[in-house]
């Protein structure tokens, strides 16, 4: 069984996603992650700009930066590479002092090494900063940073030139001015999952005229379903489906815009639970051979405390939830069926054992991994026993309950196991008295109050067990 529900809203790893056509991307801020839910977190989706030419004036330089990345759409733990080159402009006055920051996407990838394939100093991965010294004019320097991806989402790498001597013709360093040339991000997408039920909203930032979002290549407010995908009134989407999504977009200045990295979103895998209800003969806790499944108990799943989906067991006392959503904790409750008790749980081997609380009948919290089955998850349950029969007068003391020989009413008769009472009764007037509820396996003893005048008879008389008088404890 599927039990998909309405889930809420999912945080989404897809950072600014906005660049300027043919120009440079800016840099990513990522906010939460998919293992925050039930949260709405609208994703900003900001802006770059095309840096304006200028011409080079004596006694001044002209740096600029490019980055790239080797690969745009990597998978989890792949290695990517980030080549940054910081270049200063042919006719410009010699750059001294020239220091790069290159900022990794925190949290996202795992800086492995670094190497300068043009240039001089050395980048330090602690500080993010490149010490490059001096670049000729009409000259570059070259870094390669390798990292391992680590998260999905849409995550920016960006690259700046922080410090440098004289006066930059038309950027000033480290002032985080993504409109200037000496700035630029670039990105990789790794897909995000998304469940059933689920949905994330992400945003781009006022000031931006014609926006048009797209999923897998189609316009989403003419021809998307409603229940894939909405574009909202202040141009935010809503996602609900798997399929890529991207958009275009017009600045106040009529300048086009597109992101910079496609929203790559695809189905989650999944994960399951069940196993067996099964007939504990001997009450042990344990599926020992022979002991058979028990069909139609209800079983039902759990997330925390909210009811996700209810089954039957089988004819052969077999269940199972498929559909599940890893990370998420479960647990299963089973219902006891008529006539049986719920046994002893976690003893022994826990493929062969119970899980379900003997009280409450719930299982512990299981969190599954990622197209993981467990297949453990079992519940045991016996049909209590009972003793007891009669307390009779033997008239004739022979030790045997002839049939003449009438019940001794009010006798008290006590119930032991291992040496401790566990209950009492007093017989009817018949001599009857019984004990029920009792598990199999269990080594029980019954005591018998001698009442007054009366004196035990001969025990174990005669071969009929059901006649005789049984020792007196």
């Amino acid at each position: 069984m599927n039990p998909a529900t309405k889930r809420g809203m999912r945080s989404a790893n897809v950072g600014r996603l906005l660049s300027w056509a043919m120009a440079y991307a800016h840099p990513g801020i990522v906010l939460g992650n998919f293992t925050q839910r039930a949260i709405t977190v609208l994703t900003t989706l900001l802006v770059g700009f095309i840096a304006v030419s200028a011409q080079a004036q004596s006694g001044t330089v002209d740096l600029s930066i490019r980055s790239a990345v080797s690969n745009a759409k990597p998978q989890l733990n792949d290695v990517v590479s980030y080549t940054v080159v910081v270049r200063n402009a042919a006719g410009s006055a010699g750059a001294t002092n020239v220091v790069v920051k290159d900022s990794l996407p925190e949290g996202a990838v795992a800086f492995i090494n670094s190497s300068v394939i043009r240039g001089g100093g050395a980048y330090n991965a602690t500080t993010k900063l490149w010490n490059v010294g001096a670049i000729a004019q009409n000259d570059s320097a070259v870094l390669v940073i390798t990292a391992t991806v680590l998260q999905r989402g849409v995550w920016f790498n960006t690259a700046q030139v922080f410090a440098a001597d004289g006066t930059d013709i038309d950027s000033q360093p480290g002032n985080d001015n993504i409109q200037e040339d000496d700035y630029e991000a670039v990105c990789f997408s790794v897909p995000l999952y998304i469940y059933a039920g689920e949905e994330f909203t992400a945003t781009i930032p006022a000031g931006f005229q014609n926006v048009i979002w797209f999923r897998n290549n189609e316009n989403v407010a003419a021809n998307v379903p409603a229940d894939s995908a909405v574009v909202n009134p202040d141009n935010s989407i809503t996602i609900k489906s798997p399929g890529t999504y991207r958009f275009t977009a017009t600045f106040s200045n009529g300048c086009p815009a597109l992101n910079c990295c496609d929203i790559e979103v695809i189905p989650g895998p999944l994960a399951s639970l069940g196993n067996l209800v099964f007939e504990d003969s001997n009450a042990n806790g344990q599926q020992d051979n022979g002991e058979p499944g028990i069909p139609g108990v209800s079983v039902s799943l759990f997330e925390s405390t909210t009811l996700v989906a209810t089954v039957t067991t089988n004819a052969s006392g077999v269940y199972s939830f498929t559909g599940l959503i890893p990370t998420v904790p479960y647990s299963v409750s089973f219902a006891a069926p008529t006539g049986y008790t719920a046994t002893v749980a976690n003893t022994g081997p826990d493929a062969t054992d119970s899980d379900a609380d003997p009280i409450t009948g719930l299982t512990t919290s299981y969190t599954l991994a990622a197209n993981e089955s467990n297949l453990t998850v079992d519940a045991g349950f016996f049909r209590p026993a009972s003793l007891g029969d009669k307390v009779f007068v033997d008239a004739n003391r022979d030790g045997l309950q002839d049939a003449a020989e009438t019940g001794l009413a009010s006798v008290t008769v006590t119930l032991v196991s291992n040496g401790t009472a566990l209950a009492s009764v007093v017989t009817g007037a018949d001599g009857v008295y019984s004990f029920t509820g009792l598990t199999p396996g269990v080594p029980y003893s019954v005591s018998f109050t001698a009442p007054a005048n009366f004196t035990a008879s001969t025990p174990n008389v005669g071969g009929d067990d059901s006649l005789d008088s049984d020792p007196i404890n």
